[in-house]
């Protein structure tokens, strides 16, 4: 029925859309990780330092795991509140349909327009998500790479060097990953809300006839 093929596109396309956000955020969370791995070399290379300049660096890395732990906590949560808005949307849409069902066809149309509404809705939300999760990653590297440059500067080792450069290549790897995981965002959210809008029309063109 149309009630049917309704309720099955909603659902296709907020399958898409947390599908894709799961995606973006399991790529910062992993590059995040990468990050403190790279911190952790970083201080177990300074070994020979002085004192003044080992406690320097090793307070340096604890500031920058904190900060990488605090963007894994957000992008935990991110997830999670991804997850819910999904869900929510998705059993609003099933109990309107629901109701519907039970209606006369004007209720059928006018359940249509509820569901292109909701799904847009969560379009939007995940979208928001997907935002917050590439800011999180971006000032968790940013702080980190100013934490390791500073670590280097004070140090001043070959050893601390080499780790820079290695976590300087881990944050052009994370970069190149979020760009892509960013591009596929975008095209998933535009194909969502081009599939809802089609949905919406359909609805007021069948309440106009």
């Amino acid at each position: 029925s149309e009630a049917e093929a309704a309720r099955a596109e909603a659902e296709a396309i907020l399958l898409r859309a947390r599908k894709d956000a799961e995606r973006l955020l399991g790529a910062a969370s992993a590059q995040a990780q990468e990050a403190t791995s790279h911190a952790e070399q970083l201080r177990s290379s300074t070994t020979a330092e002085t004192d003044q300049a080992r406690q320097q660096t090793a307070e340096l890395n604890r500031t920058a795991e904190q900060r990488l732990a605090e963007a894994e906590t957000r992008l935990r949560e991110s997830r999670l509140e991804a997850e819910k808005v999904l869900a929510e949307a998705k059993e609003a849409a099933a109990k309107q349909l629901a109701a519907a069902e039970s209606q006369n066809e004007q209720r059928t149309r006018t359940a249509k327009s509820e569901i292109a509404r909701l799904v847009g809705e969560a379009t939007k939300s995940a979208d928001t998500l997907k935002e917050e999760a590439e800011q999180a990653l971006a000032d968790a590297r940013a702080e980190a790479e100013r934490l390791v440059a500073e670590a280097t500067e004070k140090a001043g080792t070959a050893a601390a060097e080499d780790a820079a450069a290695q976590l300087a290549k881990a944050a052009r790897s994370a970069e190149e990953v979020l760009t892509k995981a960013s591009e596929d965002a975008r095209s998933t959210t535009k194909a969502a809300s081009e599939e809802a809008e089609r949905i919406r029309r359909e609805a007021e063109a069948e309440a106009d006839r």
